[in-house]
């Protein structure tokens, strides 16, 4: 039997939780899914997840995830550079089993006429580059809120 390990994350969200909330993970795919079009974000996520589907199954989905990152100072980056209105809380979860991902969240500025080509590799990237400046995890399991951050 696997030894019960809970692992500290920080999540960026709305204000509004308190210590004790559950995240459930599937909130960013609802999104994507409920939109009839976010433009090259939605673009990009179904790339992402056509290629896990064929060649990484055994990640988990962005689609039906929890993202988490692993310092506060990479929290408090990503707040300032993409969720300014935002609060970033200390979560927790048991990671015993999870088949967790460490990702690139930084996927750049693809444009021009090659910017489907470039969406492509982005998306390639993502789920085999080991050398990440700025890395989410993708937690395919609910977390819970330790304490509100800021």
């Amino acid at each position: 039997m696997s030894q019960s390990e809970n692992t500290l994350f920080y999540h960026v969200a709305p204000k509004g939780l308190v210590s004790g909330s559950i995240i459930k993970p599937g909130a960013w795919g609802q999104l994507i899914k409920a939109q009839d079009s976010f433009g090259p974000i939605s673009i990009l996520e179904y790339l992402l997840e056509e290629i896990r589907l064929t060649q990484y199954s055994d990640k988990p989905s962005r689609l039906e995830s929890v993202f988490a990152l692993e310092t506060l100072q990479e929290a408090e980056y990503y707040r300032a550079n993409y969720a300014p209105l935002s609060s970033i809380y200390q979560v927790t979860v048991d990671t015993t089993d999870l088949p967790l991902h460490r990702g690139n969240y930084d996927f750049g500025h693809p444009s021009g006429p090659k910017f489907i080509e470039q969406l492509h590799q982005t998306a390639a990237l993502y789920w085999i580059q080991s050398d990440v400046q700025h890395v989410e995890i993708l937690i395919p399991a609910a977390v819970k809120v330790v304490q509100r951050i800021s």
